[in-house]
């Protein structure tokens, strides 16, 4: 035998080990990989939110607090409750809105969720911005700070209101690429109790994004 024919001898059961070992593996190992997806999208949420009434903040429950609220670091829901609810009831609602995503957004009006049993909610919404910076408490733009129940009681929404939906650009830092939203809420008989009663009222943010043209 020459020694061409001793090698193939010898290296045909090795090569014949190795792929039977890679056969072994391929069949019953698995390989996990993992991906990275970086998604851009829009986050609109409520940044602070008012709850203005001759029945003030002793007769209004409002979910999330303050603290809560600015813990979270934002909401796209909030709600309002009272037991001392009846006809003609009201209140306004004033929402600081901001875009926290990654896409312009537009936002339009809310939806919302009212629990009352034979009692219908009239709202009216009024839209205030967009502000690039923190212009929406200044002298020119009193639409946020020093807000009382009386001036809204006489005078109505502030002046200054647009039209929806209002653009928000992209996030910024904590006074940027805002919006204030005002809703008047009002309770109106249908065929509800005439005395004292408990109302349940869940705000919800709406808003599109804007993606880009192609």
């Amino acid at each position: 035998m020459n020694n061409a024919k001793i090698l193939t001898a010898i290296l045909i059961p090795l090569l014949l080990i190795s792929i039977g070992a890679y056969a072994y593996a391929h069949f019953t190992d698995s390989v996990v990989k993992k991906y990275k997806f970086h998604v851009r999208c829009f986050i609109v949420e409520i940044k602070s939110y008012k709850a203005v009434s001759r029945y003030d903040d002793d007769l209004i429950t409002k979910n999330p607090s303050d603290d809560v609220l600015e813990a979270m670091g934002g909401t796209t829901t909030i709600s309002l409750s009272t037991d001392k609810a009846f006809i003609g009831w009201w209140v306004w609602v004033g929402l600081l809105i901001q875009n926290q995503g990654s896409f312009p957004a537009n936002v339009t009006s809310p939806t919302y969720d009212i629990n009352t049993t034979g009692v219908g909610v009239y709202h009216e919404e009024y839209f205030y911005g967009p502000y690039t910076h923190g212009d929406f408490v200044s002298v020119d733009h009193t639409v946020w700070g020093g807000i009382r129940w009386k001036d809204l009681e006489k005078y109505g929404a502030p002046p200054g209101n647009v039209t929806p939906p209002v653009t928000l650009e992209p996030a910024g830092d904590a006074y940027k690429n805002k919006m204030v939203l005002w809703i008047y809420l009002k309770l109106i008989d249908i065929d509800g109790p005439t005395n004292y009663f408990s109302a349940h009222i869940q705000i919800t943010v709406t808003a599109t994004a804007v993606y880009p043209s192609p």
